[in-house]
């Protein structure tokens, strides 16, 4: 079996990015053929780990500028990969990339070859016509599955009438191993990672910390936020106009385990995600979780009151108080601590990449319901059956 991965630019460090390698590293060790094909790559040098059995095909070092000419020549360069390689499967990283392969469509038809789009937002995320609202809808026609990171936009790719039988489910999991839970009273730090964007909503984050620093009980509590992005100026000065003291600001980094390790509580504050793995790994990691309750992720991984507080997007004021309680009550944050790993079964890698593996399998499959792409039955001859 081979399969590709095509992605915009792998050298980012975003989720995106880091579930994309985890996926092809994790397939190239069950000894399937992964490639994982970048459009841009920016950077040179990806920000994650990949293992020298998986091929990478660079399209462009540099970013083209002129979007008509990136996109042909994007669009000749996978037309040659379809057409000189035997690849089973192409999985699409962001449904809006799906939109250059509409016209591969008869490469893809000619060479047997599957199209899997794999969602990394959620269908809500955009408004009506814009051109990811088109991709999705493109998705849903030209692709043989559209996989979806939570059961909630599984309902709202459905309620937008795509064909459930296209859809599937599939989480993302913690790149990090769970450990115990383990309660440190000591620990007074709270903790934010992402991309400084707008997206991720740390502006919201600031207005909150200002009202924790006000509360004279809370002084001995640090904020940590981890990350890089065009915001970050704008952050910084904001945080000064507020006057806020306790607040940490650190880069990108691949050793992010340490800051999971010294924290004792999660905060995320985002305006949208497609799933949020930072949610998982700060679960891996024992932490409990504050965040706003945003479509698609949060409510399927935090548990209300269990292992953490599920705040009405963007109410600041209930977020700042139920993040003082939880700081404030040494038994519930041990409680939401010993809580945090409750749901961490339907998160498990090995059950993950098994989806993944059987979805390729059935896909290759001439008797499977899945291999029939774009309403007529083709299949991957001599596919094998992997494990």
């Amino acid at each position: 079996m081979k399969i590709a991965l095509f992605i915009d630019d792998i050298t980012k460090d975003g989720g995106t990015e880091r579930c994309t390698v985890e996926l092809a590293n994790q397939l190239a060790e069950r000894g399937i053929n992964t490639t994982i094909i970048t459009v841009n790559a920016s950077n040179r040098e990806a920000k994650y780990s990949i293992l020298p059995a998986i091929k990478i095909v660079k399209f462009n070092d540099n970013k083209l500028e002129h979007s008509l000419k990136r996109r042909i020549k994007t669009i000749n360069c996978l037309r040659r990969e379809i057409n000189t390689n035997d690849y089973d499967v192409f999985v699409v990283v962001d449904t809006l990339k799906t939109l250059l392969f509409i016209p591969l469509v008869f490469s893809l038809r000619r060479k047997h070859t599957k199209l899997i789009s794999w969602e990394h937002f959620n269908y809500c995320s955009d408004a009506k016509y814009t051109s990811r609202w088109f991709a999705r809808k493109i998705s849903a026609i030209i692709s043989d599955v559209v996989v979806v990171l939570s059961e909630q936009d599984c309902q709202n790719w459905k309620n937008a009438r795509c064909s459930e039988k296209k859809l599937k489910t599939i989480y993302n999991y913690s790149c990090f191993d769970s450990n115990p839970p383990q309660f440190n009273r000591n620990k007074k730090k709270i903790l934010a990672i992402g991309r400084l964007e707008d997206q991720k909503g740390f502006d919201f984050l600031l207005q909150i910390w200002r009202k924790i620093e006000e509360d004279q009980e809370l002084n001995d509590w640090t904020l940590q936020i981890v990350g890089s992005g065009s915001k970050e100026v704008a952050l910084h000065k904001q945080a000064e106009e507020l006057e806020i003291e306790r607040v940490e600001w650190y880069p990108f980094t691949k050793k992010i385990d340490r800051f999971y390790k010294d924290s004792s509580i999660y905060v995320m504050t985002s305006r949208m995600e497609g799933f949020g793995l930072v949610l998982l790994e700060a679960q891996a990691y024992g932490l409990p979780i504050v965040s706003f309750n945003i479509k698609c992720g949060p409510s399927e991984i935090v548990e209300q009151d269990i292992n953490g507080y599920l705040i009405e997007p963007f109410d600041i004021d209930d977020f700042a108080a139920k993040l003082s309680k939880l700081m404030k009550t040494p038994s519930l944050l041990e409680k939401f601590t010993n809580n945090s790993q409750n749901n961490m079964e339907k998160f498990d890698k090995k059950t993950i990449i098994d989806q993944w593996v059987d979805m390729f399998n059935d896909l290759c499959n001439p008797k499977s319901n899945l291999s029939k792409p774009f309403g007529k039955g083709l299949m991957s001859s001599g596919a094998r059956k992997f494990k």
